[in-house]
């Protein structure tokens, strides 16, 4: 045996002393260790063909699940303090991903999620996505640490107390609004004023258009080449109630500048939904609040509210606008006040089930008790 071979042997050695060592400090077997990587479903590991940027996200996070599979299995110091520190998260992860059944489910989970307001989506399908948008740079153990204070940030803000009553956007700008650019003088606009609102365009030199915020008559170029004041194309954005996101010229895709794209379309909404807390404010009236404006619900619980329900406050307000039109027949009228008071109804029926299923402990007011209806807001 030659001396390199040596040198190895006694560095793996060392390797497998120090893993020891930290298995024993955190209270953990090897069994443990091979049974996590056991339980990792395919779903998890095996790499698929890039047919769109829900394949690449989904791609990336299972390179990164392969690269700690395959140092778990190797003992690396890197991939046991990531088992370490992340191991109820792993654990929960694989649950959510064995949890959905059938082929591609975990692509569709994921396409669905990444098209929401990042408010809204799901705690471990967030996490994942964070995950998924790690540097590659980074060594593995840094890449988990990195997301999970991310995802820590992410938490806190999705329950900060001044905006968890109010419903995010349909199309989230994070994503929506990504594609477009800022023109930066006259000639690359073909017009010199906005075609929809007939406003003079504004532009920034390119040394300043990095550090000057957006103004509502800055010229901003579509993935297919028209340009549109801001202001106009957030107002578009904000107004797509049929859930996709258009060129107001030639209808092509407003992210991706596809004409006839299928992948950036989100579930339509056809009203903007009634405020969650206008109707805490009638039903919990009195209702201590712990802290305000939490009305007693748990920040969880009132969070699962206001997305469970948000398609019944969808409805409600669509309803509830249609019965303010002075031209609507009295037939037409009580039709409205039916559905409203059915929403209601399904609203009430949803916040009881919420309930009762994160326990949360809050005093409930005697519309909430009933289950057969309830008085609609005003």
């Amino acid at each position: 045996m030659d001396f390199i071979d040596i040198e190895a042997r006694n560095a793996n050695a060392h390797a497998s002393s120090k893993a020891g060592a930290m298995m024993t400090k955190y209270d953990f077997t090897p069994a443990d260790v091979d049974n996590f990587i056991q339980s990792l479903p395919p779903e998890l590991t095996e790499l698929c063909e890039i047919h769109d940027s829900a394949d690449e996200i989904l791609n990336r996070l299972r390179g990164i699940m392969r690269l700690l599979c395959a140092g778990l299995t190797k003992r690396s110091r890197d991939a046991l303090e990531v088992f370490t520190v992340c191991r109820q998260n792993l654990s929960r992860l694989i649950g959510e991903v064995k949890s959905l059944i059938g082929p591609g489910r975990l692509r569709s989970y994921l396409h669905y999620q990444m098209l929401l307001h990042p408010y809204r989506r799901m705690p471990l399908a967030s996490y994942m996505l964070i995950l998924s948008c790690s540097s590659s740079k980074l060594r593995l153990n840094e890449m988990f640490r990195v997301a999970s204070e991310r995802f820590m940030e992410w938490q806190e803000r999705v329950n900060d107390s001044d905006t968890i009553l109010l419903d995010p956007e349909l199309l989230p700008a994070e994503l929506f609004e990504a594609s477009l650019v800022r023109a930066t003088e006259p000639s690359e606009a073909v017009d010199e004023a906005c075609v929809v609102c007939g406003s003079p365009f504004e532009f920034q030199p390119c040394e300043a258009a990095g550090s000057t915020p957006v103004s509502p008559c800055s010229a901003m170029r579509t993935p297919c080449n028209h340009h549109f004041c801001y202001e106009c194309l957030r107002l578009w954005r904000l107004e797509a109630s049929k859930g996709t996101y258009r060129c107001p010229m030639c209808r092509s895709c407003l992210v991706c500048g596809k004409p006839n794209c299928t992948f950036h379309i989100v579930s339509e909404e056809h009203a903007r939904p009634y405020p969650l807390q206008e109707f805490l404010e009638v039903h919990f009236e009195g209702v201590k609040s712990r802290p305000p404006p939490y009305y007693g619900f748990d920040p969880i619980a009132l969070r699962r509210i206001r997305e469970t329900t948000r398609h019944l406050r969808v409805e409600y307000g669509y309803y509830h606008l249609r019965i303010e039109d002075p031209t609507i027949s009295e037939k037409e009228k009580e039709h409205c006040e039916d559905r409203m008071d059915k929403a209601m109804r399904e609203i009430v029926k949803t916040i009881i089930h919420v309930l009762d299923q994160t326990g949360a402990p809050t005093a409930r007011p005697s519309s909430l008790r009933r289950s057969d209806g309830c008085n609609r807001a005003e």
